[in-house]
């Protein structure tokens, strides 16, 4: 079924505050770099004023230092190599790496206060250690000077990339790791993912005068430089990285959504040049059709940067393959501007719950998607199913709990990050209903924005809304691997009635739909409560409530009054809204496969 964007803007949003022991750090970043083209060097320095806002008192902190991944015997490299399923983009290529091609990053002095403080670096983190402790709700001035080689770009990263783009510098300066209820989280870069404190950024960037920038933040200033060099200078309010592409070829494009929303295009003016124009408008309809279903975007900027590798979401930006279709264009940049809702403004650790920001991504792209290309013969997340059944069949899959590095193939990021992720939101709005899945996630959007919500505080705002308990859902899908399957198992004659008996194959309990359609045409519909929801959902008109099917019950029997011989078909599910691992058996009469 595909919901009309217009029935959406009627959807209310309930905004309460989130729980008064909540509390986040925050840091203010000023940094000044100078990047040698020539020698692919990066020397500059930046001070951090660091807000200590936790109840604890504090005495070390961590720092990601990123470009150390990429160096031949590195935990990336190992990992690369190694897993069963090597993502070709990465494998070998680092443990090919020459010594002016690796990257690095060397820190040349730091001190807090201005007193000189020891540190100690293994390979992608540093631990730096405070000469007195720091208390609660006070604050430290970090100062780092910092020389970096920027790779040949492996991932994401680096430099001279397949595309020509000559600089895509993400993940490229020491960056505080987060502190946050569960303590620090200084995670090695190993494969994906990141978490970063809520901070403002103050970026200058000097280089050679032929290179336009892009990425995050809003351009203050491009300054003359001596020696044929420009400074850029660059602000960013309430952002948790900043990342940015340099190359000379830039064609700058912009196009306005609203009156306080402009959208920023750079791209190589190759022959591909029409198409990015072209892709320019629906971009806006992206934008537009996401600030009404799922909350308003809440920058003034955003830049849509050919970054040459996949693509990558940064904060108020995102690094796109300039290559391409243009319809598979406009569904990278959905998916990646999606990114701006469920990663830069709603900021998950996105190691341990992957899915919150690259499952919430995939359901938001799939929606967009159908209303900007609508197809009445498809069911707008089908593709996913079908994803998720052949993933289910792999023998690849992990519990969507397991952090993201720690799962054992890539198979099983994709499968539970994007695929199963996706359907996670999709199985919620056919748990609860239209209305209060949407006005959930909209109130979701606006109670969490700036701030690092975990799943608990989604599944909480889903249950305000929607009146039902959704902890069997939210433990079974997210902690286990188990199935949804059922099965018509008998339909049988019974007077004038018609006994109809299922049967739970699979381990996964769920509430049922089911649709009787009658020699006249006429379609009867049923919905089959589960006692675990301890309610149900605003049911459509027409469609009857039957008795509840207690999870612990395998079998389940109802009697309708309707002569069988009336009856041409009976069918589980027949808007196909839970991913039911074998299909083939939930009608009646059953087809030939």
């Amino acid at each position: 079924m595909r919901l009309s964007i217009i029935s959406l803007l009627f959807f209310g949003v309930f905004l309460t505050g989130h729980s008064q022991d909540y509390w986040q750090q925050h840091a203010y970043y000023f940094i000044d770099v100078n990047l040698d083209s020539e020698k692919h060097l990066l020397t500059g320095a930046m001070d951090i004023s660091y807000k200590n806002n936790s109840p604890d008192t504090l005495t070390h902190a961590f720092f990601h230092l990123y470009f150390n991944a990429f160096q031949p015997g590195s935990m990336m490299d190992q990992r690369s190599c190694h897993i069963p399923d090597p993502d070709k983009r990465i494998y070998e290529r680092i443990a090919n790496l020459n010594p002016d091609e690796i990257g690095y990053c060397r820190i040349d002095a730091i001190s807090i206060d201005n007193e000189p403080v020891d540190f100690e670096i293994t390979e992608t983190v540093m631990k730096v250690f405070f000469n007195k402790p720091l208390s609660p709700k006070s604050s430290i001035l970090f100062h780092i000077e910092f020389t970096e080689q920027v790779p040949v770009q492996i991932r994401r990263s680096g430099r001279n990339n397949k595309e020509g783009i000559d600089y895509t510098m993400a993940q490229w300066y020491p960056k505080l790791a987060e502190y946050d209820r569960r303590g620090w989280h200084p995670i090695p870069y190993v494969a994906r993912e990141f978490y970063g404190v809520w901070a403002d950024y103050d970026v200058s960037i000097t280089l050679d005068r032929k290179y336009i920038i892009g990425g995050t933040g809003i351009p203050k200033a491009r300054i003359k430089m001596p020696g044929q060099k420009d400074k850029w200078v660059f602000e960013a309010k309430m952002v948790h990285d900043f990342a940015w592409c340099a190359d000379p070829d830039y064609q700058h494009d912009s196009i306005e959504v609203d009156d306080e929303f402009m959208i920023h295009f750079y791209y190589q003016t190759d022959t591909l040049a029409e198409q990015w124009k072209e892709v320019q408008p629906e971009v806006v309809k992206i934008f537009k059709i996401a600030n009404q279903v799922f909350g308003r975007y809440p920058y003034s900027r955003y830049s849509v940067v050919q970054g040459g590798d996949g693509g990558m979401e940064y904060p108020m930006s995102t690094f796109i393959l300039g290559h391409g279709s243009k319809k598979g264009k406009v569904g990278l940049i959905t998916h990646e501007g999606m990114h701006s809702w469920y990663y830069g403004v709603l900021a998950n650790n996105e190691f341990l719950h992957a899915w919150m920001d690259e499952g919430m991504a995939t359901y938001a792209e799939e929606f967009i998607m159908d209303s900007l290309y609508p197809n009445p013969n498809r069911f707008f997340m089908e593709f996913d199913y079908e994803n998720y059944r052949r993933y289910t069949q792999s023998g690849a899959e992990e519990p969507m709990s397991t952090p993201s590095d720690f799962l054992e193939t890539n198979l099983a990021y994709w499968g539970n990050a994007y695929v199963k992720g996706g359907i996670t939101m999709n199985m919620l709005r056919y748990i609860i209903g239209d209305f209060a899945f949407y006005s959930g996630i909209k109130d979701y959007y606006y109670k969490w924005q700036f701030k690092h919500p975990e799943p608990n505080d989604f599944f909480k705002i889903m249950e305000e809304h929607s009146g039902l308990k959704l902890d069997w859902f939210q433990h079974r899908w997210l902690n286990t691997t188990h199935h949804i399957d059922y099965s018509i198992s008998a339909v049988q004659k019974d007077g004038k009635s018609t006994l109809i008996e299922l049967l739970k194959k699979g381990q996964f309990p769920m509430p049922i739909n089911l649709e009787v359609t009658l020699k006249s045409g006429e379609k009867m519909r049923y919905h089959i409560p589960i006692e675990m929801t301890y309610g149900v959902k605003n049911l459509e008109d027409q469609t009857e409530l039957l008795s509840i099917w207690p999870w612990t019950q395998s079998n389940y029997s109802t009697e309708i009054p309707i002569r069988t011989k009336d009856i041409v078909k009976i069918e589980i599910d027949p808007e196909h809204q839970l991913p039911d691992i074998y299909t083939q058996d939930n009608i009646y009469p059953q087809t030939s496969e």
